[in-house]
């Protein structure tokens, strides 16, 4: 769901960092994304989350941040500074619901406890893979077509 959501992103024009700590989304090798993430897409392989979300900040210029799986508090606090800074920060939670989600530090802090936009996709609805709420805009509006290659 996350690489087709940069792939949307980045072929409507958005510059979209990618901050790939594990390599599940970009898959490099040699320097090369084996996933086509689209055109318009910076990754930062092997980086963990809170320095990768900085160093996007500060050096890419990025039109939004994704990372998949939000851990430690340290990365809830990145994306609350990317939030500062006008960036947009999409991220995965894995959780059973949205109130465990909630009640996390790392997951209450990264949506503002209250003051940012929180996407539910526990409890069998919406179905897995689902895109709601504010990703789902974004999608929606950033989104339209494919890209010609």
């Amino acid at each position: 769901m996350l690489k087709d959501l940069i792939r949307s992103l980045s072929c409507a024009g958005r510059k979209v960092a990618v901050v790939d700590e594990r390599g599940e989304l970009a898959s490099m090798f040699g320097g090369v994304p084996q996933n086509d993430l689209g055109p318009l897409v910076d990754v930062l392989d092997g980086t963990p989350k809170k320095e990768g979300i900085l160093q996007a900040l500060r050096c890419l210029s990025p039109d939004v941040i994704v990372f998949d799986e939000l851990g430690d508090e340290a990365e809830a606090e990145a994306v609350l500074q990317g939030k500062g800074a006008g960036v947009p920060v999409i991220f995965s939670l894995h959780a059973r619901s949205a109130e465990e989600a909630a009640r996390r530090p790392s997951g209450g802090k990264a949506a503002g406890r209250g003051r940012g936009r929180r996407n539910r996709s526990a409890g069998g609805r919406p179905p897995p893979g689902h895109i709601a709420g504010s990703a789902a805009r974004a999608a929606d509006t950033w989104g339209k077509g494919r890209c010609e290659i």
